[in-house]
């Protein structure tokens, strides 16, 4: 008898596609998932051939390399939203020696620590987001050197980051700490992991930078992220000095200074390709000319800066990059943006731009015809002169938003054709006279605001009857006139309709169906 115990013991762990201890320790983490009303992969227990079943990889030993257990739990429509759903534990996974990811994200568990890890040496890609991680100084649990990549993101950590753990990931490239309650001060030693490319620190409550010099800052870094905190004080020189620099995000944060550590000395990376400096207090000056030697560049976006002056002229010459998104809202834009000169006339590539919310004024510049814009804000200004400029063919155009000028002219009688993929005019507050243009009606379109112009004659029904697309349409505060919604009794408009301030005729039908509300003043 005992021989045969021998014999068994010896024969199971070398059962062709899977180990006995790995089978055992997956279907204690199917019991757990099924004790929390957790969707249980169907083919877990079905075989003994635990490298068969759903969601789990091995390797060519036949152990377990690759656990996909993302998306579990889904809590229950009358669930609770706030507050840990089901509680788990980390030694579950201890068995798993030569597991190299580990993916449980998005089920809603709640670890107290991460004990149990440490005896997976191999592990390489651990992502834990939108679970929670609720211990006292969780992260100092987190011991695993071999860790390259580690996503904690939408966990509900808080408190400091200092933590002697994350020192020793020397192997780190890629660490997802976003939208977490992370507050005082970003350490400088996460500056100088040796081989960290990715660090995404966005949506905390971080409120300093404890970085002095570049010395110190490793050069892998290639991708910055920093936004939404509460970040102040003047931003350190040294994060734009780091070589390799990709993408650089500091928006939506308390930043201010009278001067941008950036000028024409600087060695900024040439790889850059994103920055993003949008919604801080920033002042003083920012000059083009400083970027001349990012051939990469793609978006810039600065938006938000009321104290920040933003010179376009690049001393005349043509930048080496072709931008594909520009945002220079409510900033102090020189008005050589319109008038000339500046560099916008050299990017060919341009997809979005938004100069909204600055004092600009004169008319719309030719420049801004490019057939590859698909979103333009040119919102609250001081612009004036004709639209007919507006009005050439510009297949990719979706968004427009020229209201609060003093813009003159009439829509194109062909607007679908001029702009074929519109979803949103805003229109409102200009001059603009004659008859909306039945072609409207042609359009897939979500938004239109063409309050407070001049518009005269009567809406066709078509705007309410076959426009099922659109959600919005304001026409208040202008001289339309002719029958209440053209006559139609049943819309097809699924939100709101303003037509108020007009010379509209009759009632609103009593049949009426529509999802929004009509608001009418005859």
């Amino acid at each position: 008898m005992l021989w045969v115990l021998l014999v068994l013991q010896f024969m199971f762990p070398m059962a062709p596609g899977c180990v006995v201890e790995e089978r055992i320790a997956l279907m204690r983490i199917r019991s757990s998932l099924v004790e929390a009303n957790s969707d249980v992969p169907p083919s877990w227990g079905r075989s003994d051939d635990c490298c068969s079943w759903e969601r789990v990889r091995c390797n060519n030993n036949t152990r377990v390399s690759d656990l996909n257990l993302d998306v579990l739990y889904i809590p229950l429509s009358n669930s609770a939203t706030s507050g840990c759903s089901w509680n788990m534990n980390f030694t579950m996974f201890s068995s798993f020696h030569e597991l190299q990811l580990l993916d449980f994200s998005l089920n809603s568990a709640c670890f107290q620590s991460f004990e149990g890890l440490q005896e997976l040496t191999k592990l390489r890609y651990l992502n834990l987001s939108g679970n929670y991680l609720i211990g006292d100084n969780i992260l100092e649990s987190l011991d695993l050197p071999s860790l390259e990549v580690i996503n904690i993101e939408l966990c509900r950590m808080s408190g400091a980051l200092q933590s002697s753990a994350l020192k020793n990931l020397k192997n780190l490239r890629e660490l997802y700490l976003g939208y977490n309650q992370f507050n005082g001060s970003i350490p400088a030693f996460l500056f100088e992991l040796p081989r960290l490319e990715y660090l995404d620190l966005s949506g905390n409550l971080l409120q300093g930078l404890q970085i002095t010099s570049s010395s110190n800052l490793q050069s892998s870094l290639r991708e910055l992220h920093l936004q939404s905190n509460q970040l102040n004080g003047i931003i350190p020189a040294s994060l734009f000095e780091l070589p390799r620099l990709e993408y650089l995000d500091l928006s939506e944060n308390l930043l201010q200074g009278h001067t941008i550590p950036i000028s024409s000395s600087s060695n900024l990376s040439p790889s850059l390709k994103i920055l993003d400096l949008s919604a801080n207090n920033l002042k003083g000056l920012f000059d083009f000319f400083w970027l001349r030697n990012c051939t990469m560049l793609q978006r810039v976006d600065l938006s938000g800066n009321t104290d920040l002056t933003i010179d376009v002229k690049f001393h005349g010459r043509v930048p080496p990059f072709q931008l594909r998104e520009l945002a220079l809202s409510g900033c102090k834009l020189d008005n050589s943006i319109i008038a000339g000169p500046n560099f916008l006339g050299t990017q060919s590539h341009l997809q979005t731009l938004d100069l909204s919310n600055n004092n600009l004024t004169g008319s719309i510049p030719s420049w801004i015809n490019t057939r590859t814009l698909v979103y333009l804000n040119l919102a609250n200004n001081s612009l004036a002169g004709s639209l007919n400029l507006m009005w050439q063919y510009q297949s990719n155009l979706e968004m427009i938003d020229i209201a609060m000028n003093r813009l003159v002219g009439q829509l194109p009688t062909n607007i679908s054709l001029v702009f074929p993929n519109l979803t949103a005019l805003n229109a409102s507050y200009n001059i603009i006279f004659g008859h909306l243009p039945l072609s409207l009606c042609n359009i897939s379109i979500l938004f239109v605001d063409l309050s407070n112009n001049k518009l005269t004659g009567e809406v066709s029904n078509c705007l309410f009857t076959d426009c099922s697309s659109l959600n919005v349409l304001k026409l208040s505060n202008n001289n339309l006139g002719g029958s209440i919604l053209g006559g139609a009794s049943n819309l097809s408009i699924g939100t709101a309709i303003y037509l108020d301030s007009n010379n509209f005729k009759g009632a609103l039908p009593n049949n009426l169906t529509v999802f929004g509300y009509v608001r009418q003043q005859l």
